[in-house]
């Protein structure tokens, strides 16, 4: 996840999705989860953020096979225990105890 962060502009709006491998420790069984990231950075234009809902429509479309999506403005969204948060928001019953990202 460090690198998907570098990876960000503030006079940009992007979208990516990471790999995350979730262990659980009482079956000491893995499972991945994908995060679809929506970022719109700090510094992009009120004109450029207007067209996201429907340019995020269409990236959905290209990938959908994600578990959690995240709208992002800023770096601290993407902090490791903010996304640990909402993959276990999402995970229902059967929570992980760990995560690699």
């Amino acid at each position: 996840m460090a690198e998907f962060k570098e990876n960000l502009s503030e006079s940009a709006v992007m979208y990516g999705v990471f790999r995350v491998t979730c262990n659980d420790s009482t079956t000491e069984g893995k499972r991945i989860k994908f995060v679809f990231v929506s970022w719109i950075g700090q510094a992009v234009s009120v004109m450029k953020k207007a067209k996201v809902s429907v340019e995020k429509i269409n990236f959905e479309k290209f990938y959908s096979g994600f578990h959690v999506f995240i709208n992002a403005s800023s770096t601290d969204d993407l902090e490791v225990g903010a996304v640990e948060k909402k993959l276990l928001e999402a995970m229902g019953s059967h929570k992980a105890s760990s995560f690699n990202m």
